[in-house]
């Protein structure tokens, strides 16, 4: 087996949507995954690595893209070896009710779907064998992003620690975009809105947020008193 650098996968635990036949929660894992590799840094990390150098990589992808997409709708799957098998999935339209809001469709008679009802869903995609061992089989550690027995995506801070986080930083950079809060923070979208807006409003806001360059950053705020 090849050697590799066993870097963390973090998760993080979420609950399932249907209570087990007890009736009780049972729970999930789900990889923390932070953005994606696009193909410009897919590109950019193989010939930085000599991985294939000598090919315009990018277009290599761009028409092999393309091509597959070509080939599902000519009521193909597409099978690359060592890869896996791709596929179309297609589907009911959803409903549209008089406010624009889209609801399940529910058919009771196979007569009143007709190729006009139906919508492209999404691609399928099927890993080889190879493929898969090479996933499964690769030494991997796993890390929690938040304390053991806790639920959620976002690590949990108390809120003297998410100050003195801040504090610790803004002592450096003076200000801080949402963009770099979540970067250092690891939280979501979300947490991260919410955890600014509880942090620079109310009578003793720790830091102040400012309108600059069509986004708001955030500074410390030099009024702000330490809680007790």
């Amino acid at each position: 087996m090849e050697a590799y650098d066993i870097l963390p996968i973090d998760f993080y635990i979420l609950p399932n949507p249907q209570p087990d036949e007890q009736g009780r929660t049972t729970y999930q894992v789900r990889q923390n995954t932070r953005g994606a590799v696009n193909t410009r840094g897919l590109v950019e990390h193989m010939k930085r690595w000599h991985i294939m150098p000598q090919y315009p990589i990018d277009a290599i992808i761009k028409t092999l893209t393309e091509e597959i997409v070509e080939k599902l709708f000519f009521n193909g799957c597409v099978h690359l070896d060592g890869l896996g098998l791709f596929s179309l999935t297609i589907g009911l339209k959803p409903v549209i009710d008089e406010n624009g809001v889209a609801h399940k469709r529910h058919v009771t008679d196979p007569h009143d779907i007709t190729g006009n009802d139906l919508e492209v869903t999404g691609i399928s995609f099927k890993p080889d064998k190879e493929f898969l061992e090479l996933a499964t089989k690769r030494p991997a550690n796993f890390r929690h992003i938040a304390p053991r027995g806790v639920v959620g995506r976002s690590p949990v801070f108390t809120r003297q620690e998410m100050i003195n986080l801040l504090f610790n930083y803004l002592d450096k950079e003076k200000t801080i975009s949402r963009r770099i809060f979540i970067m250092i923070t690891h939280l979501t979208i979300y947490q991260a809105k919410k955890w600014l807006k509880e942090l620079s409003t109310g009578d003793n806001p720790p830091l102040l947020e400012i309108w600059a360059a069509n986004a708001y950053i955030y500074q410390r705020n030099p009024n702000y008193v330490p809680e007790t």
